[in-house]
């Protein structure tokens, strides 16, 4: 229900964006990625996309194709006037490894094979928005995250702000190809954004103090102070 309030909200705003995307990583114990994100299309985007979608057998093929190593649980997609909405559940494998006494979350960078198979020639003109948490397990420390980073380059621009409170970090990207261009250009300065995202984040397990055996210290501390006190009054 909140979904689609929310997409009821969304849809009758006048987006600032083509695209944009939001979403959570619940990371447990285990080092299972649960993800959830919703994706939003406005405009010519939007038409384009459920075209898209159309030209395929059914909707989950759909979300397959775009989803990378995601396995995909649960999905659904809102039309609207010129607005679409895909909501996506799954277990994301290989999002947080342990490697050695730490672990390594968020180290992929892009997913997608835009820029390995090369299978578009050009590149339109668009912007997005990506906003993720990420949710650590509360034994979690957290060393390190991806570094903030901004860059106008030739054929685009893209702001990267990584924010940590306790647990969780908070990640927002807005990537913008400013122009039209051929996937080369764009995947060769991709890359420098990339590299970023491919910082990942570290964390290691906190250390504690175990007090379990407090109060029988406690106890035996308070048995040789009376004892001693005994033996002084002697």
């Amino acid at each position: 229900m909140r979904y689609l309030v929310l997409f009821l909200l969304m849809m009758g705003t006048v987006s600032a964006v083509d695209t944009l995307r939001v979403g959570t990583h619940t990371v447990d114990e285990n080092l299972t990625d649960n993800l959830n994100y919703v994706d939003y299309f406005y405009g010519e985007y939007a038409n384009s996309t459920e075209s898209l979608i159309k030209s395929y057998p059914n909707e989950l093929d759909y979300i397959k194709s775009r989803s990378g190593p995601l396995v995909v649980s649960r999905w659904s997609i809102m039309y609207s006037n010129e607005s679409v909405m895909l909501n996506v559940t799954g277990v994301y494998p290989g999002f947080a490894v342990k490697d050695g006494g730490e672990y390594k979350i968020d180290y992929r960078g892009f997913i997608d094979s835009l820029c390995t198979d090369y299978s578009y020639s050009l590149i339109p003109k668009i912007d997005q928005e990506f906003e993720f948490n990420i949710v650590l397990p509360e034994k979690f420390r957290i060393i390190s995250t991806q570094k903030n980073g901004s860059e106008d380059l030739d054929s685009l621009f893209y702001n990267l702000t990584v924010e940590t409170r306790g647990n969780i970090v908070y990640k927002h990207l807005r990537l913008t190809v400013k122009k039209d261009t051929d996937v080369f250009s764009y995947c060769g300065e991709r890359n420098r954004l990339d590299s970023l995202l491919k910082q990942g984040i570290i964390a290691e397990e906190a250390s504690g103090i175990d007090i379990s055996g407090l109060p029988l210290i406690i106890a035996i501390l308070a048995v040789l102070c009376l004892s001693l006190v005994y033996l002084v009054r002697r």
